[in-house]
């Protein structure tokens, strides 16, 4: 049960930089979307935790 715990924290960090990557390296319009779905997936974490 625990490895599932681990793997699915593995999942949602590496969602998360890649997020935060695709949106600093976006142009600057794209960011309203960006922040919202970098809240969702945030949300997402805190769920799982």
């Amino acid at each position: 049960m625990k490895e599932g715990i681990v793997y699915l924290h593995s999942i949602a960090a590496v969602i998360v930089i890649g997020l935060l990557l695709y949106t600093v390296l976006q142009p600057k319009q794209i960011i309203p979307p960006s922040d919202v779905t970098a809240q969702a997936s945030v949300n997402v974490v805190y769920e799982i935790s």
